[in-house]
C-alpha cells in the first residue's frame, strides 16, 4: 500500500492514521514510506493537506510519553515527519523524544539538540542539520571555503565541539561545523578522489554528479564546490582534467602489451592495482619478474602520508617472495630518505596497527633492516600490546633486548605507562623494579582511567579484569601483604575515579578475603563515611526547594484547573477524532500530570538544608568551596551544592553531578580527573561565603 499511496491521498491515510493510532505496526511503516517518497517538504503542501498530516501524526503519537520506549517503526516514522518539517508542539515534543531514543549513547543528548535546533528552530534548518549530524564520524574528510580540505579528528560530544585536523587543528562548535562544513561520505567517489585513488570518468557530468552524490551539507553543493576543494588541494588544474577519460580510451590502454604479462601482479599500473593482485596471488614466483615496475610504483607513492597502509602492506607482502625480497632491502635502503612511513613514527604506528596480523612480522623485520632497531624500539612502546612480541623477536641480542626493556622501565619512571605496559610488565620475568612499579596502585589506577580508543582498549580492559578478578594480581599490588602497599591500594579503590559502586566494594572485599589483617585499613573510616552518606541523601537548598515547591503550586493551582478547562471546551465542539484542540490540550493533562507526580516525589523524598551548618573540614562535601588546579599551572573553584542547585555560569554543581561524584569525599593534595578527562588536584576545601549561603536561604 505504501508504495501506491500518495501522499496526497487523503481518505487513505485517515484509515492508515486511525490503524497506526492503534499501534498498528505496518501502517507506521507504510505512513513513513508514503512520507519519504513525498517529493517536497510540509511547508510547501497546501495547508488542507499539511494540517491533516499533523493531526494524523499527532494521533499516531497521542498516546506515547516521554518515558516511553519507541519502536523502530514508530522512529523511522518521526524522523519521516521530521524531514518533511511537519511542525507543531506537540510534534516537537516527540521529536525531542526520537533523538534520545535513536541516539541512547549521547554523552550530551541536550547540547547536541541545542546546536540542531530540535526544539525551537526551523525544522528546515533542523531537517539539513540532522542529514549532516548523521553524517559526522571521526576521520571523514570535510571542507569549507574558509578553510579548505582537512579531516574529523574528533567529535566531543560534553562540549559540542567538532576538532578538525588541517594544517593545524582547530576546534568548531558543533552548530557551526553543521551548518558551514562539507561531510565527504566514506568511501565514497569524492572520498576516493581526494585519496588519490585511480578512478575516471567518461564526461564531467559524470564527475560532478558521483562527487556531489557523495557530499553531506547545508550549502548548495555544486560543480563549481566540488573543484574548489580538489584543485589545487589535491589535484594540479592539468590532473583535475584528466580525471575525465573518454571510454575507448580506457578500452585502449587496457588492450596495449601483453595480455598474460599485463594480469601478472609484477605489471600492475598503481600501487592498489598491485596491493589487490598481490592479495589473490597464492604463489609470487614467477619468472623475469618486473621488479623495476614494482621499484616504480613504490617510489611513486612512497612519501604519500594517505597510500602509506596500503605501501606497508604491499612491501610485507613482497618480503615472502626470496627474490623480492633481497631486491627490496637494498631498495628501501636507498630509498629510507623518501619512505613517510619510516621518518614519521605516529604515522608508522598507526600503519602498523592496520596492518593483518600475518604481515605485521615481515614488517617489522623490514623496518628493523631499514629504520633501525632503535627506531623499531621507540614506536614499538607506542603500540598496542598485541604487536610488542613481534618486535622483542627481532631484539634477539641481550644488548637489543636489555635496552628495549630499561625503554620500557623510564615510562614507569616517569610517570607516563600506558595500560599496554602494564601487559608487558605483567608478563615480564619478576624482579625488583617489576615488583616495585606493580605495587605502585596510584600510577595504575590513574594509568586506566585514561581514555583510550581502537585496539588500546585491550590492555585496558585486560588489566581491569586482572584488578577485580585476579587473585595473583591482587596479591602483586600489595606485595604480597605489605601494609603500605595494602593501604595505598584501599585508598585508590576508595577515592580513585576508577571502579564504580558495585566494582569497589567487590575489590575491598577480596582484599580482606586474602589478607584478614587487612580489614581494619578496609574499614578504617566506614562508619563516619557510612553516616556521612546518609546526611547528604536527597538534599537541596532552601531556595531550591521553595522553588520546586513554587512549581508545584502553579501547577496544582492554575495550569492543571486551565488544562481541564481546555479539555472541556474542546470536547464541547464535537467530533474527537478531527479536534486539534482536544488532542493538543489532552497531551498536555498528560505532560503536566507527569510534571506533578515528578515534583511531589521530590518534595517527599529530599530535604531542604541551611549549608551554614555543613561541616566542612578536610573532606569534600556538599557545601564546599573546592580550589582545583590543573596539570597546566590554571586554577578553578567548584561550589559542590545540593540536588537542584546547579548553575554552571557560576560554576555551581549539585553533588549528583557528574563534576560532584568525581569530587565527593576527596582530601586537600588528592589528584583526580574530572569530567573533561583532564587531571587536577585538589588544594583547598573551604566553606561557602555569607553571601551565598543569604542566597541559599531565602
Amino acid at each position: 500500500m505504501a508504495t501506491e499511496t500518495s501522499y496526497q491521498d487523503i481518505s487513505t491515510l485517515k484509515k492508515l492514521f486511525a490503524e497506526a493510532g492503534e499501534n498498528g505496526i505496518q501502517a507506521i511503516s507504510n505512513l513513513a514510506d508514503i512520507l519519504n517518497a513525498a517529493p517536497s517538504m510540509a511547508p510547501a503542501w497546501p495547508e488542507l493537506l499539511r494540517n491533516e498530516w499533523k493531526e494524523g501524526t499527532e494521533h499516531v503519537f497521542e498516546n506515547v510519553s516521554a518515558i516511553d520506549p519507541l519502536s523502530p517503526e514508530q522512529c523511522r516514522l518521526l524522523r519521516a515527519m521530521l524531514n518533511a518539517a511537519l511542525d507543531t508542539p506537540a510534534l516537537r515534543d516527540q521529536y525531542v523524544h526520537y533523538f534520545k531514543c535513536a541516539y541512547p549513547r549521547c554523552a550530551n543528548p541536550s547540547g547536541v539538540m541545542e546546536a540542531i535546533g530540535l526544539e525551537r528552530t526551523d525544522l528546515l534548518l533542523v531537517s539539513g542539520r540532522m542529514m549532516v549530524f548523521d553524517a559526522l564520524q571521526v576521520g571523514l574528510n570535510c571542507w569549507d571555503a574558509a578553510y579548505g580540505l582537512g579531516t574529523v579528528k574528533e567529535f566531543n560530544e560534553r562540549s559540542c565541539e567538532v576538532t578538525i585536523q588541517q594544517e593545524r587543528e582547530r576546534q568548531v562548535k558543533l552548530q557551526q561545523f553543521l551548518d558551514k562544513e562539507v561531510v565527504v561520505k566514506k568511501d565514497s567517489p569524492l572520498a576516493k578522489l581526494i585519496a588519490k585513488q585511480p578512478l575516471s570518468f567518461p564526461n564531467r557530468n559524470e564527475l560532478n554528479k558521483a562527487a556531489i552524490s557523495s557530499v553531506v551539507t547545508l550549502l548548495p553543493a555544486s560543480p563549481a564546490m566540488i573543484e574548489k576543494m580538489l584543485v589545487p588541494a589535491v589535484f594540479s588544474p592539468e590532473e583535475f582534467s584528466k580525471l575525465v577519460v573518454s571510454a575507448s580510451a580506457i578500452a585502449a590502454e587496457q588492450s596495449k602489451g601483453n595480455g598474460e604479462l599485463n594480469s601478472r601482479w609484477d605489471y600492475s599500473r598503481s600501487l592498489v592495482e598491485l596491493e589487490g593482485r598481490l592479495a589473490k596471488t597464492a604463489d609470487l614466483e614467477a619468472e623475469n619478474l618486473n621488479l623495476e615496475n614494482v621499484q616504480n610504483l613504490l617510489t611513486r607513492d612512497a612519501a604519500r602520508a594517505d597510500m602509506a597502509s596500503r605501501w606497508a602492506n604491499v612491501v610485507a607482502i613482497l618480503c615472502k617472495n626470496q627474490k623480492a625480497n633481497e631486491f627490496l632491502t637494498k631498495f628501501l635502503q636507498g630509498l629510507a630518505d623518501k619512505i613517510i612511513v619510516w621518518k614519521d613514527m605516529k604515522l608508522f604506528v598507526e600503519t602498523t596497527d592496520k596492518l593483518p596480523s600475518k604481515q605485521v612480522p615481515a614488517w617489522m623485520a623490514l623496518t628493523k633492516a631499514i629504520a633501525g632497531a632503535q627506531f623499531l624500539q621507540e614506536s614499538t612502546i607506542q603500540m598496542p600490546y598485541r604487536l610488542w612480541p613481534h618486535a622483542e623477536q627481532l631484539f634477539s641480542t641481550k644488548e637489543d633486548h636489555q635496552r628495549f626493556v630499561d625503554r620500557i622501565f623510564l615510562d614507569f619512571k616517569e610517570g607516563k605507562p600506558t595500560a599496554d605496559h602494564y601487559s608487558w610488565l605483567w608478563k615480564a620475568p619478576k624482579s625488583e623494579q617489576r615488583s616495585k612499579y606493580l605495587s605502585d596502585s596510584y600510577l595504575l589506577f590513574k594509568t586506566l582511567h585514561k581514555d583510550l580508543k581502537g585496539n588500546y582498549l585491550k590492555s585496558q580492559r585486560n588489566i581491569h579484569k586482572l584488578l577485580m578478578d585476579d587473585v595473583e594480581f591482587q596479591k602483586t599490588l600489595m606485595r604480597n601483604g605489605e601494609t603500605d602497599a595494602i593501604t595505598n591500594l584501599v585508598s585508590c579503590v576508595k577515592h580513585m575515579p576508577l571502579l564504580d559502586t558495585s566494582e569497589k566494594q567487590s575489590v575491598l572485599v577480596k582484599i580482606v578475603r586474602i589478607y584478614p589483617e587487612a580489614r581494619g585499613i578496609v574499614e578504617e573510616n566506614a562508619s563516619a563515611q557510612a553516616a556521612e552518606r546518609q546526611t547528604m541523601a536527597r538534599i537541596t537548598s532552601i531556595h531550591s526547594y521553595l522553588r520546586v515547591q513554587e512549581e508545584l503550586a502553579s501547577l496544582v493551582n492554575e495550569k492543571i484547573p486551565a488544562n481541564t478547562a481546555a479539555i472541556e471546551e474542546a470536547r464541547s465542539r464535537g467530533d474527537l477524532s478531527e479536534n486539534s484542540e482536544y488532542k493538543y490540550a489532552k497531551e498536555q493533562q498528560r505532560l503536566l500530570g507527569a510534571r506533578r507526580n515528578e515534583l511531589e516525589r521530590t518534595l517527599a523524598t529530599c530535604k531542604p538544608i541551611d549549608f551554614a551548618e555543613q561541616d566542612v573540614n578536610d573532606i569534600i562535601i556538599p557545601g564546599s568551596i573546592v580550589s582545583l588546579r590543573y596539570e597546566d599551572g590554571t586554577a578553578s573553584q567548584i561550589y559542590l551544592l545540593g540536588l537542584f542547585d546547579t548553575d554552571s555560569e557560576k560554576n555551581w554543581f549539585s553533588y549528583e553531578s557528574p563534576m560532584g561524584k568525581v569530587l565527593m569525599s576527596h582530601k586537600v593534595g588528592d589528584k583526580l580527573h574530572v569530567p573533561s578527562g583532564k587531571e587536577v588536584t585538589v588544594t583547598a576545601i573551604d566553606p561557602l561565603p555569607e553571601e551565598i549561603l543569604d542566597f541559599l536561604k531565602k
